[in-house]
């Protein structure tokens, strides 16, 4: 009965029902899920950051052991995580120039594609002037924007 009793002490000597424990760890689950999205934009930046750093730091280590001065160790880390960098640019850039030398490609794909969505659309009972109004309702400038809007 003792160990039974033992296993619900905490390290400060204090005991907690465990559905206390399960509300606690949900609502930090839930705040800290909340607290990653409203600070996306800056969270993620931060972390491309630290993974470029976490992959670059050993370099400075290995030329330190090799006898380079340490102003120069870092420089040359430095210099590589910029190098990392701009041929992360370089790689978006091309990646960009390749779709736009590609897309065209697909135009009469994608009108087929139109138009066999069209006389689906048609099969059920849904004109082209139906679809614009409704397609008219969607404001993407609204968080709910799959609500009708108010006529007031």
């Amino acid at each position: 009965m003792a160990e039974a009793d033992s296993s619900r002490v905490m390290a400060g000597g204090t005991s907690m029902p465990r559905g206390l424990v399960v509300i606690l760890a949900s609502t930090g689950l839930l705040v800290t899920t909340l607290a990653l999205q409203q600070f996306s934009s800056v969270l993620s930046p931060v972390l491309l950051a630290l993974v470029l750093v976490v992959g670059v730091h050993p370099l400075t280590g290995l030329l330190r052991r090799r006898g380079t001065p340490e102003w120069l160790a870092i420089t040359c880390t430095l210099l590589v995580l910029v190098a990392i960098i701009v041929g992360l640019a370089v790689a978006f850039a091309l990646s960009v120039a390749q779709l736009g030398t590609v897309l065209p490609a697909y135009q009469d794909r994608f009108t087929a594609f139109l138009d066999d969505l069209e006389a689906w659309l048609a099969t059920l009972g849904i004109g082209r002037d139906q679809l614009k109004a409704a397609l008219g309702q969607i404001s993407f400038g609204a968080r709910t924007w799959w609500y009708p809007r108010s006529s007031g």
